[in-house]
């Protein structure tokens, strides 16, 4: 393994939740990250859902769902046209999973401070 080639293991999602009276979502992560940077997403502004989620989180999104960051550990996502997703009732595992794809969200740690 090239040492200049070393990327920080991806950020890890921790939890999930409704928002906005159930028109979006937010997800958090275990670390500041570099807010896709990495993975190619926009920086500083709004993305397609499928650009972070996993195929089928996008698809039970809906149509036209869109993300942002709200700060380094939270995003949220706008849900689309028809979406099916749905909160768990009881806290446990019946409601929507909520799945991010690999190698698109980083840890800040060693981005650059300039």
């Amino acid at each position: 393994c090239n040492p200049l080639d070393f990327k920080e293991p991806p950020a890890k999602l921790v939890w999930a939740r409704m928002s906005n009276a159930r028109a979006g979502v937010d997800v958090g992560f275990d670390i500041d990250t570099d807010k896709g940077e990495t993975g190619g997403l926009t920086v500083a502004g709004v993305f397609p859902c499928r650009a972070l989620f996993c195929d089928a989180t996008a698809a039970a999104m809906g149509v036209g769902c869109e993300a942002y960051f709200l700060d380094k550990r939270t995003v949220r996502a706008k849900l689309g046209a028809g979406h099916n997703v749905t909160e768990a009732s009881d806290g446990l595992a019946d409601g929507t999973t909520v799945k991010v794809r690999g190698g698109v969200v980083y840890s800040d740690r060693f981005r650059d401070a300039g």
